[in-house]
């Protein structure tokens, strides 16, 4: 990401293909309804990740979130990415697993579950 990227707001050009929104126009669907009838989660997903605006070398370039995604997988099951060569799994082990104290027992450190 960019730092000084300029917090904006997507349009509807900036979401839906010119030729998905002149399928629904013709089927009678106004532009300002669009988004509820094409892309109803659009409104959660842009006010959590707005939309950002930035400039490079005179050009402008809108980065419009339009899906974001969770896996079903547990972390030593995703082997869909890898980085810097190693699945997220074997990241994590190399350079988090020891290096970060267990929550638990910064919450209390007499007591693995909390309790007092």
């Amino acid at each position: 990401m960019v730092k000084d990227a300029v917090k904006t707001t997507s349009t509807i050009e900036d979401i839906i293909s010119p030729e998905i929104r002149m399928l629904m126009n013709a089927q009678g669907i106004s532009k300002h309804l669009m988004l509820k009838y094409g892309a109803s989660e659009m409104n959660i997903i842009q006010e959590i990740f707005p939309a950002q605006l930035i400039e490079f070398n005179e050009t402008k370039f809108k980065f419009s979130p339009v899906a974001v995604h969770a896996f079903t997988e547990s972390l030593s099951g995703m082997k869909n990415m890898k980085f810097n060569g190693l699945y997220p799994y074997d990241m994590y082990r190399k350079t988090i697993k020891d290096k970060v104290p267990n929550i638990v027992s910064l919450l209390n450190p007499g007591d693995a579950y909390g309790a007092t």
